[in-house]
């Protein structure tokens, strides 16, 4: 079997160790196989290649494992395993005084070639169709799993992750087990999770959306940027018909009352849920699993 080529181009790629700046990167299946100038590594491409433009954002190593921080010992290099991280500016230019947050946002982790959180920027210019034999983990496919990391940070509850407070955004091959998945994810970018679960789904993007509230301890959330979780009225649809509109805060709104009415109703999720837990989410009117749009 042949691997696809994935190229990210029109950035810049922050090597690691005492290696230059290049243009552009480029991986097959979990290897890098170019890394250099842009015509170098475009050069490469295949009929079936993925081609990204960056758009002037910024490639780092990162570490197989662990929590997705830069700047790391390991490297890219050709011949080694894709292991990075999109950023939308240059990390190394990162000032507090300038007004802005100093921390870079992630705009996508990859590891092992897989996109594990975020989504690679600029589209693809080039698809092949899916070979079922390849690993199903992209940002393409019709199913995704939707993932809200959240943390009780004293007395509130906040979404983080390794791209912040937004959600990860994962494809679901036809194979795959949806809370197994985000599950793995969770733990190997993050570390375990207290608690995985499904909590609405609805059709969005082109593809079926399923949602789920992954619930961490706040030892888990170290340098990851995070927001407190406002209140707001739920998305409601008419009698036949799903609502018009669906808003990200709506989706989180919902999701945190299913888990209030799981923490109520299943046995499970009660004892998983420590008591602050139970206090946090005593405010939010229970809702079971259900179509959002």
């Amino acid at each position: 079997m042949t691997h696809r080529y994935t190229l990210l181009v029109g950035g810049t790629v922050i090597p690691g160790g005492d290696e230059p700046d290049a243009a552009a990167i480029a991986w097959a299946e979990d290897t890098v196989i170019a890394l250099g100038a842009e015509l170098d590594v475009r050069a490469i491409s295949r009929g079936d290649s993925h081609l990204f433009d960056l758009g002037g954002a910024f490639v780092v190593p990162i570490a197989p494992e662990g929590d997705a921080k830069w700047p790391v010992a390991a490297t890219l290099e050709v011949g080694e395993r894709a292991d990075l991280a999109v950023l939308d500016r240059d990390p190394r230019m990162a000032r507090a005084d300038d007004g802005r947050d100093p921390r870079p946002r992630t705009v996508a982790i990859v590891r092992g070639g897989r996109v594990l959180a975020g989504a690679l920027p600029g589209g693809s210019t080039n698809r092949h169709e899916h070979d079922p034999s390849e690993p199903a983990f992209d940002v393409e496919g019709p199913v995704q799993a939707e993932v809200f990391v959240v943390w009780l940070a004293g007395d509130h509850l906040e979404l983080t992750g390794p791209c912040g407070p937004a959600p990860w955004i994962i494809e679901l091959g036809v194979t795959d087990h949806p809370v197994e998945v985000v599950t793995r994810i969770v733990r190997d970018a993050i570390g375990r999770p207290l608690l995985v679960h499904s909590t609405s789904w609805r059709r969005d993007r082109d593809a079926l959306i399923l949602s789920f509230v992954a619930v961490i301890d706040a030892a888990l959330v170290g340098p990851m940027a995070s927001a407190p979780i406002g209140r707001i009225d739920l998305a409601r649809g008419e009698a036949s018909a799903a609502p018009r509109a669906v808003a990200t805060d709506q989706v989180v709104e919902h999701g945190l009352r299913h888990l209030a009415w799981l923490a109520q109703d299943d046995p499970v999720v009660a004892h998983e849920l420590p008591a602050a837990w139970h206090l946090a989410l005593a405010e939010y009117m229970p809702e079971p699993f259900r179509n959002l749009g």
